[in-house]
Formats: structure tokens, sequence, C-alpha cells
């Protein structure tokens, strides 16, 4: 890429909230740090080069600093918090389980008991250096820096001023954030220390405080809270005129909107410092402090055992000193008996805490649960309280499908005679998405469903139609296909939502204190899903007609990339690694679109009412064909998106085809190699591309093993199946087949380039580049004579392409938030990765009945490669500094792509839901 990475981190940080299993604190906690995080920074360094740098890259001065948490005490839902440096996203997506082979339970179990977690991660916003002194400033064994208090903070942006302006408004924010901070600490002679994220979560800041006295954690977050558009340095007017505000208010003016709130929720945790609980010394600073914090603590006490509590608080001399005389109620609720008490003194939670790690107390025999509550006196209380003179909240309901339209397909399913059941699901799936999409706070996520929605009302009217025209004409009308095939399709789409759904309500601010059961996920990842959406009926309103009528929803899969019209499927680590779904989105968007086009439809229907004369009199292919080796509608993709994605460029798709299968683990058998049968569908896929774009004459030498491991697969059947393609293609050829074929994707590129040349003003054209790339798209193919305006566009693409490859994005007239620069950002990085790994593919080794990467080649690598591609899925890095030097990376490019997605979400808006644009905005 040509922008630059300096401003983005080689690192990241890791948050998991956690409960304590009963009984086990202590074991867990330790575990939790030498097991968890410990065993993985010692695993890590090993497979890592032998130098001397290497194996002390995840410390500081000798003391580690990655993978090595500071920890401290939540009082609230959670029991503690711990806060990571990490230089890997594919860590975030561990299981945060802790496992110690020495533990045994009181009944001799290897097991913890029950305990839940929250984690989430992001792109770190603070520099290299501030990271790593931060943490080796907290961590060294010799006086350390430590911080009695610690609050996180997670802060929702104002969705009305996001949508529209991305980065531009989080980065204001941030300015903003640290200024606060810097004058705060100024004015009241202290040093909170802060570390933020741009969470991949529902929220986008995540900010970390670190202080000695809790009222200054409670004064600069009321301080953050009170945050207005009047109060951020920047000129607010084209951060109010990319926003929502114009759409909606469009006789507002600029005043009316700058008392709008920075934060539409902020979700506090606040924690105090593991070490007091360990380090008398510690504690008694603490004490000398004379720092005071309220708490308010509730005991849920099980049926049948309040006077058992009582007389064990009274029997016990630190009962009797922390909890005195107890508040009893009776409280409606998850408990009936509940206890209260309240701390000001906070040697006090401390001194609590110990007692609870105790593994000998009683307490737990007797209590269910013990909540913490903290209270903070309220600063300045009549400063920000008055409403935003502008809210969207009146508007929301716009968005929601109506009682009316949903009763309607309610009764057009009973029609089609649809079961009770499936109704039902559908039913409470127009409920979930009308909340959903009326939330200020959610609805960008819910978004990603519009057009599903839409497209689901319209499967369930076109059946409707079908079967009214059936019954009024019923010897003529064979439209109606029957309410079975409707009812498989609704099932199809239930599930699809129901997934998508899930995973964009988790741990959201509704739900915020609920552990991470999901399976797919140990960090929620609300913000990639979104962007990925967005990106995907963006990109899709280049092919169908009309404008956003293709809208899938982004997912994951467990094994394989699977896409329909309606979803989106991909693997949980190519969400933080964009190449991937960069290399195959083209293919995912294009699955359907012979489904959509009647010319490629009838294309594709000629092959296959003429393909027995081709299999009649070729054993070959023939056998091939019933071994599902040949599919004509992969090599109708294969060929779209070669032009598109890769430009007709063959040696980067080439890197790309195979990198993506090999990294895929659902294509290997158990001995760890690749399928035979899958080798041989994927070689004639590749060997039929460079055929069929071949120039009469053109030398075409043999292709290249792309791995060693392949070598007998290859010398086995490459000159067997490249014969194959030859006669195939010879086929196509006689029947005219390729023919219509090319001059279909000269078509449909053309219709492309004018739809994306519409948001540029492109100056000049690059008539050279232009005509090569035409002679390379042409094959050996006499083609139909297309327009001049055909070739300019190319011209044009290929001076613009040209242009913001050297970073002269003004020059190339292509604006940062159009189709066309989205074209290209994602070539510019998919080569910029083939680059970068020396156009060559190297694969991580396993010994597989380990299933472990072999010592011996991690002993013997040399690659200069930037990664290697690991079979089980993922990618291997050798080094900590090519590890790094893709983490800063991935990072600029997933904000990058964060920032698009939310600037395009207007335009969608716009669009989707009739929005008149304004035509000029008002002044002051």
């Amino acid at each position: 890429m040509s922008d630059t990475t300096a401003d983005y981190s080689s690192y990241s940080l890791h948050v998991v909230l956690a409960t304590f299993p009963q009984g086990q604190e202590t074991n867990f906690h330790r575990s939790v740090k030498d097991d968890f995080y410990g065993r993985y920074r010692e695993e890590s360094v090993k497979f890592f080069n032998k130098s001397e740098d290497e194996q002390e890259h995840y410390k500081k001065n000798h003391v580690p600093i990655f993978y090595q948490p500071l920890s401290y005490f939540i009082l609230g839902n959670y029991d503690i918090a711990y806060i990571a440096l990490i230089d890997n996203f594919k860590f975030a997506q561990r299981l945060f389980e802790p496992r110690s082979a020495k533990l045994r339970n009181k009944h001799g179990r290897n097991v913890f008991g029950t305990h839940t977690f929250q984690t989430f991660t992001g792109i770190a916003r603070e520099n290299d250096q501030k990271l790593t002194d931060f943490f080796y400033d907290h961590l060294k064994p010799e006086d350390p820096v430590r911080k009695f208090f610690c609050g996180i903070s997670n802060l929702k942006l104002n969705n009305e001023i996001l949508i529209g302006n991305g980065a531009v408004f989080l980065e204001a924010v941030n300015r903003k954030i640290a200024q606060l901070i810097s004058l705060y600490n100024e004015k009241n002679n202290c040093s909170v220390e802060y570390l933020r994220t741009h969470s991949f979560s529902w929220f986008e800041i995540s900010l970390l405080l670190f202080a000695d006295s809790p009222d200054d954690i409670s004064g600069l977050l009321q301080s953050i809270r009170r945050l207005t558009l009047a109060d951020l340095e920047e000129d607010t007017s084209e951060l109010i005129s990319n926003s929502l505000y114009p759409l909606f208010f469009p006789d507002s003016r600029k005043i009316d909107f700058l008392d709008a709130n920075i934060f539409a929720d902020t979700h506090t945790y606040f924690g105090l410092h593991s070490d007091l609980a360990d380090d008398p010394h510690y504690l008694a600073q603490l004490k000398q402090s004379e720092q005071k914090l309220r708490t308010a603590l509730e005991w849920r006490v099980k049926p049948g055992h309040l006077h058992l509590l009582n007389s064990l608080f009274k029997s016990d001399e630190l009962g009797k000193e922390l909890f005195g005389e107890l508040e009893q109620f009776l409280m409606l609720g998850s408990s009936d008996y509940c206890l209260t008490t309240h701390f000001e003194d906070p040697v006090k939670n401390i001194k609590l805490i110990k007692l609870i790690m105790n593994e000998d107390t009683q307490l737990f025999q007797h209590v269910s649960k013990v909540k913490t509550r903290v209270y903070f006196e309220r600063k300045n209380p009549t400063y920000g309280d008055e409403f935003p003179k502008k809210s969207m909240q009146e508007i929301m309901p716009m968005f929601a499908e109506t009682i009316n339209a949903v009763r309607k397909i309610d009764d057009q399913l009973k029609a089609l005679k649809i079961s009770r059941q499936i109704r039902s699901k559908i039913l409470k799936l127009f409920s979930n998405y009308n909340n959903g999409i009326q939330d200020l706070i959610l609805f960008p996520y819910l978004m990603d469903f519009t057009i599903f929605v839409d497209q689901l009302k319209t499967a369930i009217r076109e059946s409707y139609n079908a079967f009214q025209n059936r019954m009024t004409y019923p010897e003529t009308y064979k439209g109606f296909e029957g309410y079975h095939i409707l009812e498989d399709l609704l099932m199809k789409m239930i599930t699809i939502f129901q997934e998508g759904f899930s995973i964009r309500m988790l741990n959201n601010y509704q739900f915020e204190d609920i552990n991470d059961f999901d399976l797919d996920f140990n960090s929620s990842i609300q913000q990639l899903l979104s962007t990925y959406s967005v990106l995907a009926y963006e990109m899709g309103n280049l092919i169908y007609d009309p404008k956003y009528s293709y809208g899938p929803i982004v997912q994951i899969s467990m094994k394989d990339t699977v896409s329909n019209n309606n979803s989106i499927n991909y693997y949980i680590n190519h969400l933080t690694s964009p190449e991937f779904v960069f290399a195959t989105f083209s293919k995912e968007i294009l699955n359907t679109v012979i489904f959509e086009d009647q010319h490629l439809k009838d294309i594709y229907l000629k092959f296959e009412k003429d393909k027995a004369e081709l299999y009649r009199f070729n054993a070959v292919l023939r056998d091939m064909e019933q071994r599902k080796l040949i599919n004509f509608q992969y090599f109708i993709n294969d060929t779209m998106r070669f032009a598109w994605t890769y430009r007709a460029d063959f040696e980067l798709f080439y890197y790309w085809f195979w990198t993506y299968n090999f990294q895929n683990s659902s294509l290997y058998d158990e001995l760890g190699m690749l399928s035979e049968l899958h080798f041989q569908k994927e070689l004639f896929r590749i060997l039929f591309i460079r055929r069929l774009f071949n120039k009469v004459g053109e030398d075409m030498p043999a292709l290249t093993c792309p791995l060693p491991e392949l070598d007998a697969y290859w010398d086995r059947y490459y000159q067997q199946i490249d014969t194959s393609v030859r006669q195939f293609i010879d086929f196509l050829d006689r029947q005219k087949i390729s023919f219509e074929l090319m001059n279909y994707l000269q078509s449909r590129l053309n219709d492309m380039m004018r739809r994306s040349d519409r948001e540029c003003d492109i100056p000049e054209m690059d008539h050279e580049a232009a005509f090569h790339f035409t002679e390379r798209l042409k094959g050996k193919y006499e083609l139909d004579i297309m327009p001049q305006t055909y070739a300019n566009l190319i011209a044009k693409r290929h001076y613009a392409f040209e242009r913001l490859s050297a970073g002269m994005t003004a020059e190339s007239g292509v604006p940062k938030n159009s189709l066309l620069y989205l074209e290209w950002y994602m070539w510019d990085h998919l080569k910029n990765i083939f680059r970068m790994n020396g156009s060559s593919i190297d694969m991580l080794r396993r010994n597989w009945q380990t299933g472990r990467p072999m010592s011996a080649f991690m002993q013997s690598t040399e690659s200069n490669n930037l990664y290697t591609v690991d079979q089980t899925g993922g990618l291997f890095f050798d080094s900590t500094d090519k590890q790094g030097r893709y983490l800063k990376m991935s990072t600029r490019v997933l904000t990058d792509l964060w920032h698009y997605a939310l600037v395009r979400k207007k335009g969608f808006i716009q669009s989707k839901f009739n929005v008149k644009i304004p035509k000029h905005d008002r002044g002051d």
C-alpha cells in the first residue's frame, strides 16, 4: 500500500473480564497468568528464529511484558480484569479457559468450577513505545508503577455523527480524550495514565484509566460523558455536514447540532490492583492515602441459609470487622433474601476479596453470589443536562417494518399453508429486526439485514402472487411450485438471520454482562462483520440491479467459505487478515449472478445442453465430470474475477488461488495431505483460466508446482489435466460458447466500469496500458467491437490506478469514498502482500501425529516471505518483526475499511429509505 503505517501500532490490547470459580479463586488466578498467557508466550518464542533479539522480543530489560497481564479486582458483576499486551489478533480468539495440569478440585477432578468471562480487543491507539514503556513500568520487579485503581470504560460513539464521518470523527474524539486527560493531570497535579483501543465490538473506544484516586477516574469519566460536538477542537462544520443530521433535518442550522452528545452510551468497570491482596506494604500505602470509595455489597443468600450466614459473620472476627450489622430485606428477582452493607474504605473491599479468595471460606456454602456496586458523587450536576435540540430518536420508526406490513405477510403465509412454526419464526424475525433497527445505538449493525428483509418480503410476496394466479387460472398457470419449496427457502433464511442477528447482538449494551457463550467467538466483532457486509452490498451494486438489491449477511463459517444470495461466510481469522477476504470477495459476490443475468444463464444452459457430445467422445473428461471435477459455473465465476479483481494478471491470480486453498483446513486429509481429488479439480480451474486467455502463438511454458509437497500430484496429473483443459476449451470454441463467454465478459466489464466511473472525475487516460490490458482479456478470440467509451474507461482506470499506487490520490480524480477507490484498494493490497511474500508460497510443516509445527522446520527455515500459510487455517510468522509489520499493516487496512463502510452507509440510508438529499446546508 502507498499510505504509511507509521501512525499504527504493531501491538494490541487483550482485555478479559472474568468471574472466579468458587473455592478455586487462587488457582484460577495463577493459572490464567502462568498457563493461559505465560505458556502461549513461551511456546511462541520457540517458533521464532533463534536470534538473541527474537528471544528477548517479548521482554524489555529481561522483563516479560507481552502476554503478561496486569490484573485488577473488579467491583461489579465480574471478579477480575486481565489487561495484556499482545502482538497477534489470533490470540484474542483463543478460548479463555485456563488449563492447569496440576489442578485438582475437592473431588480430585482436573477441572475448574463454574466461571464466566467476556473478552474484547481491537486496534491500539497508542504507539509502540508508549505501550511497551507502560507495561514495563507496571510489570518490572523493582519499584514498579502501580496504580491503586483502574477504570475500564467502553464508549459508544454517537451514530448520528459517526455515520458519514467514520475515522475522522473517531480521531477527533481520541484527540479530545487525550487532551482532556492531560489538562486534568495538569490542573489537579496528578498522574492518571490511560490506554485506548479502537474496539472490534459493538462500541468503538475502550478507554482504560489507571489512577491512585477513585475520584480521578470518576471526574474524568463524567467529563468525557458530557462531551458535545461543541467541545471538539476541530471545525465542526464538516463533521455536521457529513453526518446524518442534514439528511433528516435539512432546514436546521449548524448551531442546532453543536449540543449533540459525542457518546451514545458508556459502560465502566471499576477495579482495585490485585497486588493489594498479596502485598501488605502496598495495602498499607493505600490505607495511608486515606482514599474514600463508596460501595454497596449485596449478598444473594441461598434459601434456608440466612440464619447460618448471620451466625458465620458473628462468629468470625473479620466478619465482625467488615460487616457489623447487615441490612436484611426480601428482594424480588434473581434471589429472595439479600443482605447489604456499605463500605467507604477501599481497604475493606480488599479484605473482603481476600476472604472470598480463601479456599477454606465457608461463605459460599450460604451465598450464591456477592455483588458490589460503586457509587461516585456527581460533579457539576447541572452541567450537560440539556437535551440536544435535534435527535434521530423520533425518526427511527421510518426504518422499521409497519404493523400492517407484518400483518399482511402473516396473512400471505397463512394463505400459502406455511406451517405455524415457521410463520411464528418469521414474525419473530420481523419483531427482532424492528427492535434493533429502531435502536439509536444498534441500528448500524441491524442495517446489515435491511436488504435481506426486503428479499424475504419479496420471496413471500412473489409466492403468494403465483399462488393466487394459479388459483385464478388453474388450467394455464404453472408459476407456483408448491409451499414446500417456499418453506425450505424460509427455513434457510431464518437460520441465516438467527446466526447473524445473535452475533451482532452479542454482549451489546442491553446484555453487556452476560457470558461469552457464542461458539464462534471469544471476542465479539460486530464492527468487522458490519464493515464487510457494507463492502459486499456496495460492490454488489456494480453487478446487480436495481441498486442495493444484493445484500448478503457476512457471517462466520467453521471450515470453508460458503456463500449464496443471502449470506457470505468467512473463517474467523480471515476477518483480521483482509487479504483473504479481498482474494475471494468477487467470487462470493458473483456466485449468484448466473441466476440473475439472462445472457449468462443462456451461456450456461447452452453448455449444459451440448456437454453430452463432449463427454460421449472423451472418456477422460467424462470421468472427470462424473467425479465432479468439472464445474462450468466455477469457470464462469473464475473468468470474471480474473478480469475484475486481478486485472487479468495471471501471476497474481495464480498466487492467491493456491494461497487461499492451502490454508483451507477442510481440503486436507487426516495425514495432512491436500485432497488428491480436490487438487485435480483446482488444477483444472487454474489451467482453464490460463488457456482461455492465452493468445494464438503465444509461448505457454509449463507452470511450476506451487509447493514441494505437491510434486507427486503435479507430476502425475499436470500433463493429463492440461491436455483435458485444451480439449475442453476446443469444444467450447466449436460450440461458440467460449466466444459468447468472452463477449459477455467484455460487455459486463464495460457496464461495471461505467457504474464505478460515475463517482469519479479522472482527468487523463493511459491508452497504451489499456491496449495491453484489452489484448490480455481477448486472448485468441476476435470479439465483437466495443464502443470507444469502453477503451476510454479502461484507459482512465489504468491512469487512476497508477496515480493511486503512487500515493497521488488527488491527481487520480478518484474520491476515497468511491467504489473505484475500493476496487483499487483491494487489488493494491493483494499485490502488496504478493510482493512481500516474494511471489511464492510458504507453508507451515506440521507433525500430523501431534498436529504441532515440526521443530526441524522451525530451526531450518530461512524464509524471506512475510508469512507462511498454515493448513489448519490462518498464518504463521517466523519472526516477531514480521508479525509486528503484518499486524501494523492489517490494522491500517481494517481502519480504512471501517471508515469507508461508515461513509458509504450514509449513501445506503439515503437510497434505501428514500431520504431526500438536501440541496444545501444552512449556515449559522
